[in-house]
């Protein structure tokens, strides 16, 4: 119930610089308006506590609320600060910095003809409420007008703090028709203090019929390195004598089957085909855990850095984690021509720049050299040596696992939509690599000794070829002339590229092996599951764990 007071407290409005409201109203987005709340809440929750955050969308009556527990709340001093416009704070431990963000994402959610707005935030351990609304914000931008502060008293004693933003009057076609969307690109803004345990967010949304509510907690969205194959470094002081801002730096090769895995995880949880995805060629930036832009990594101008597709794999992060740098006002990046700005580019062109130059060497319009072939020679007998193990030499039993070429003019089925073309008759005799069987007459036959039986080795043979950018590490095809199944290792690939510069044989081979094993499982797994991504996901990690485990069992790596 409300308090009695000789003198309530108000909260005047003021405009130091009214320009900046109209003018960047038009940069602002659904996504933009809600992460510069969850900015807002973020830096008013203690670094040892976490913010947890609840987005409520309510078509129905065009209202919009906005939820944070686990705060201190807003005394009424905070209350007063509110409807203030503009300024400017170097504060190192905030995200915001300009006075605008919360107050232009709160405008631009309302309609200009009645959207109103109604602050709420309960002290921890008390039974203290404050409460000011602003009703018409859009006919009340005037400076000096004064918005009364309620003091209530709550029913119980609580010892978690919630503020709450309720905005009703808003335009409607900002209330998404689902969240889905939303929740994706959010949580890659806000990936890492997500996965870190700094930050919950729910988005939920009233259904049109039966006053169902849908919701859905933001998944996190990182970037994820390959960490045999990328290198990270934590508080690097940038500028001179190392007194710009500290950051945290991670360069390297992504891993391609953890990407695969989270994306198809999102996909199931989200119950949508269409999820963000981290790209590589690409530089994140982020300040204090929070996502700024996704820059391509031509705009550092590296040395050595071509357009070639070798670097479609590769991506960068940099993380702000000490001292202050400037943000644009939406915080969608780094000012640009800021001394501090300019002090990370050059940190960060000076770590990456040796690994850029080594992923291009050796990659020209030659082709792929020869002693990367000779290599692949080395690897598929590592593999054969490997199969053979696990599956008893028994080369049916291969076969039927990851559905290859077997018997003469038999083809264990793979998928419907794919049939392995048959071999040409061709007359040939060579041993097989890591096994005691030749290959004789025809092109899809195999003579064990003292046997009559024409079969396929179904054994893979890795071989190195360039392919599009866009191609993945490995993919199996048929030899048209022999029959024989091969593992085609993609030289434009990054992390196939830095595997075949290995100077160490085993490090080499067990690389080649993990990507032969995942293309070989996904051959298996995609047919006992092609709908269920989590069981096919498991499926292909623990069998391409199993096998580099008999690998080193084996002393093949």
């Amino acid at each position: 119930m409300p308090r009695k007071e000789d003198n309530p407290a108000v909260a005047r409005q003021r405009f130091d610089i009214p320009r900046w409201i109209e003018s960047n109203l038009a940069e602002l987005n659904l996504k933009i308006a809600v992460s510069e709340l969850i900015d807002n809440a973020l830096d008013e929750t203690l670094p040892s506590q976490k913010a947890l955050i609840t987005v409520t969308f309510d078509p129905r009556s065009s209202r919009v609320t906005f939820e944070n527990r686990e705060t201190p709340g807003m005394d009424i001093a905070k209350m007063k600060e509110f409807p203030l416009w503009g300024g400017l704070h170097k504060d190192p431990t905030k995200i915001k910095e300009h006075r605008l963000g919360g107050k232009l994402a709160i405008l631009f959610l309302l309609s200009k003809d009645k959207g109103s707005l109604s602050v709420t935030s309960k002290l921890p351990n008390t039974r203290i409420i404050h409460k000011m609304e602003i009703p018409r914000w859009w006919e009340n931008l005037s400076p000096e007008i004064a918005f009364p502060i309620q003091t209530l008293d709550a029913a119980e004693i609580d010892n978690l703090g919630t503020t709450r933003f309720e905005l009703e009057g808003v335009r409607g076609e900002l209330i998404p028709s689902n969240v889905v969307e939303l929740a994706d690109e959010l949580g890659l803004i806000y990936g890492p203090l997500i996965q870190g345990q700094r930050l919950s967010i729910d988005l939920m949304r009233h259904l049109p019929r039966g006053g169902r509510l849908e919701r859905k907690q933001v998944l996190p969205v990182t970037v994820p390195f390959d960490k045999k194959l990328s290198r990270e470094k934590t508080q690097v002081p940038t500028g001179k004598s190392g007194k710009g801002p500290g950051i945290d730096i991670a360069w390297g090769l992504l891993d391609q089957e953890q990407k695969r895995r989270e994306e198809q995880a999102r996909r199931g949880i989200y119950e949508t085909q269409r999820v963000t995805q981290i790209r590589g060629d690409s530089i994140y930036f982020y300040y204090h855990g929070r996502l700024l832009r996704v820059e391509p990594l031509s705009t550092l101008r590296i040395p050595g850095h071509t357009g070639k597709h070798i670097l479609q794999s590769f991506a960068i992060t940099v993380d702000v984690q000490k001292g202050w740098a400037p943000k644009t006002i939406l915080k969608t990046s780094l000012s640009a021509s800021a001394t501090e700005t300019q002090d990370i580019l050059r940190k960060v062109v000076s770590l990456v720049s040796p690994d850029i130059a080594l992923l291009v060497k050796d990659i020209g319009s030659e082709g792929v050299p020869e002693r990367y072939v000779e290599k692949a020679k080395s690897a598929s007998t590592a593999l054969a040596t490997v199969l053979n193990d696990i599956f008893d030499n028994n080369p049916r039993s291969i076969a039927e696992t990851f559905g290859l070429p077997s018997q003469k003019g038999t083809v264990f089925p793979s998928s419907p939509s794919k049939e392995r073309p048959k071999a040409p008759t061709k007359t040939t005799h060579h041993s097989l690599p890591g096994t005691k069987t030749t290959k004789t007459a025809t092109g899809a036959g195999l003579k064990e000794a003292k046997q009559k039986t024409i079969w396929v080795n179904p054994i893979p043979e890795f071989r190195i070829s360039p392919f599009p950018s866009n191609s993945p590490e490995a993919q199996i095809s048929i030899d048209q002339e022999t029959g024989k199944t091969i593992i085609e290792l993609n030289y434009s690939n990054p992390a196939v590229s830095l595997a075949f510069q290995q100077t160490r044989g085993k490090v080499f081979i067990g690389e080649v092996l993990r990507i032969g094993a995942a293309t070989l499982f996904h051959e298996k797994w995609s047919r006992l599951y092609p709908k269920d991504s989590t069981a096919y996901a498991k499926g292909v990690q623990d069998d391409v764990a199993n096998l580099l485990s008999a690998a080193t069992r084996l002393k093949v790596i």
